[in-house]
């Protein structure tokens, strides 16, 4: 592999602590190790990662018919304009599309630019030399947009705990009351379905004594009418122990999950579910909903779902806290299941799929 062909990175916006924009850091340093001139340009960085990346303006200095390019494609985004009229040789990272379905009755505008993004799917795939998802779920749909062959899986750069972060001792504090904690990590976005989630939650509520919590946590900031449905459902169901983090930074993540007794997801849409790795990693029993990619990340661990009526999701999160033979045996398949994973080869299998574009 050529070792003078620079290979930058483009994306909409880099946020500090995102699945996303860990994975572009992740690249970058794979290619820079190769020797491999790499920069990331964002269109929107925050202020926690603006070492890391360059405007997106300033792509256009570094553009060249000698360099290739991996744009990180999102619906709508301006990055996936400015690789479609770039010289370079194109490559695409996908990171799936959410149905605009889920969005509509939320965000009718980013509903629609989620159904136009199909389209620009179709326009990338002209010009890409390689399209690289995270699933097979995820790689259908490239083959839809018409990638072929082109259409790869790679795994997703995920930290799996090998350099645990510190906990925040103040949170692992307030969290270490006795209380059962039931964790859902992820934006609070429609396809999460997280009023499933607290109708399981209120249903447990009801069948047991013991003091529950329910943390709910990732940002929620780009669906306010989807959070505020959220809120009022939790005052419907007279629920007091629901709790909504917002953002949190990397060690208060590292709280929730040391202090989680089960981890639970009912999500309808997952090109791939990096907060299951997580939990995993964490040695926390996992509940999900089997749905897009679930069933790939899981790799045969934790509880898949064949449905999720309250009562259900509540008899199974009930038996998983209560009964520690069930809970062991259940740790066991995610302790095989993370082996596998761990046996991954990030950089080799990246780099191989790259090798269309600098050859």
């Amino acid at each position: 592999m050529s070792a003078r062909r620079a290979v930058h990175q483009i994306l909409g916006a880099l946020h500090a602590g995102d699945a996303v924009g860990h994975e572009a850091l992740v690249m970058r340093g794979v290619l820079r190790a190769r020797g491999h001139v790499s920069e990331i340009f964002a269109g929107r960085i925050d202020p926690d990662a603006d070492r890391e990346a360059r405007p997106l303006r300033d792509f256009a200095r570094a553009s060249s018919e000698n360099n290739a390019v991996l744009v990180h494609f999102a619906p709508g985004s301006p990055a996936g304009r400015i690789a479609l009229a770039a010289p370079d040789r194109l490559g695409v990272v996908f990171h799936n599309v959410t149905p605009p379905g889920f969005l509509a009755p939320y965000d009718p505008p980013l509903a629609r630019r989620h159904h136009e993004g199909r389209d620009e799917l179709r326009l990338l795939a002209r010009r890409a030399r390689v399209g690289m998802a995270h699933s097979e779920f995820s790689r259908r749909d490239l083959l839809e947009s018409g990638f072929g062959e082109r259409a790869r899986v790679i795994p997703f750069a995920v930290d799996l705990g090998d350099a645990p972060t510190a906990p925040s001792p103040v949170l692992r504090r307030m969290l270490s009351d006795g209380r059962v904690n039931v964790l859902c990590v992820g934006r609070l976005a429609p396809n999460k379905r997280l009023e499933d989630v607290l109708r399981a939650y209120a249903a447990w509520r009801r069948r047991t004594r013991r003091r529950l919590r329910l943390l709910l946590v990732g940002d929620g900031t780009g669906f306010p009418s989807y959070v505020q449905s959220l809120v009022s459902l939790v005052r419907a169901l007279r629920l007091d122990d629901v709790v909504f983090t917002g953002h949190v930074e990397p060690p208060e993540l590292e709280a929730c999950y040391r202090s989680a007794d089960v981890f639970l997801s009912l999500s309808e849409h997952e090109g791939f579910g990096v907060p299951l790795l997580e939990a995993m990693a964490h040695d926390v029993p996992v509940v999900a909903f089997d749905a897009g990619a679930v069933a790939e990340t899981l790799a045969g661990g934790g509880v898949l779902l064949r449905e999720k009526a309250p009562e259900v999701v509540a008899e199974v999160l009930a038996a998983l806290v209560g009964e520690k033979p069930l809970r062991e045996a259940v740790l066991a398949t995610q302790r095989r299941s993370l082996a596998v994973w761990r046996d991954v080869d990030f950089a080799a299998r990246f780099l191989d799929e790259l090798e269309v574009l600098v050859a």
